[in-house]
């Protein structure tokens, strides 16, 4: 089966450093993605954190899509490293002291691409 994945010309810039095109809203998506992309050492559990940031720091374009709810994070790892070493600091977020392999939710094929 085919897919149409049509992009709006704010998608097709990819002059600007520091932002990731993400194909879904989700909280937890968004962390995996971003810890993915620019290889965060993150918890699923701070996904409700992250997201609040991200809107607190207005770090959240969202872009026109057809069919579906692009957005684009705006931040550098820098950044991010910054956010969770302070929230850590401050005991916002917390290390998990289980010490197992971190288990993520189940993403789409669609959502991963």
């Amino acid at each position: 089966m085919r897919h149409l994945v049509a992009l709006s010309a704010q998608v097709a810039d990819e002059g600007e450093v520091g932002r990731i095109i993400l194909s879904d809203d989700d909280p937890e998506f968004i962390l995996y993605r971003i810890s993915q992309r620019l290889g965060l050492p993150v918890h699923p559990s701070w996904a409700s954190w992250f997201w609040s940031m991200l809107q607190q720091k207005q770090r959240i374009q969202p872009l026109d899509g057809l069919g579906y709810r692009p957005i684009a994070v705006v931040g550098s790892k820098e950044e991010f490293l910054e956010w969770i070493g302070q929230a850590v600091k401050d005991k916002t977020i917390e290390i998990p002291d289980d010490g197992g392999s971190i288990l993520w939710q189940s993403f789409s094929a669609a959502q991963l691409s």
